[in-house]
């Protein structure tokens, strides 16, 4: 890959985690996208986004799974 996928998925999970507005922003889009079928015929779920930590593999699943 040419791009950092993790390091971008880390920066945009930091920037909405670190601010409410941000967060409430982000679950109210996911939520108006659901109710007018945005999305298709296929709906969001309405999952807290989850920060890792470097040094556990794992959690680094869980931030893109």
């Amino acid at each position: 890959l040419d791009s950092d996928v993790v390091g971008a998925t880390r920066k945009l999970v930091n920037a909405c985690c670190t601010s409410d507005q941000r967060c409430m922003a982000l679950r109210n889009a996911i939520q108006h996208g659901n109710e007018n079928g945005l999305f298709g015929e296929d709906k969001l779920p309405e999952l807290e986004l989850l920060r890792d930590v470097d040094t556990r593999w794992s959690s680094t699943f869980l931030m893109i799974d």
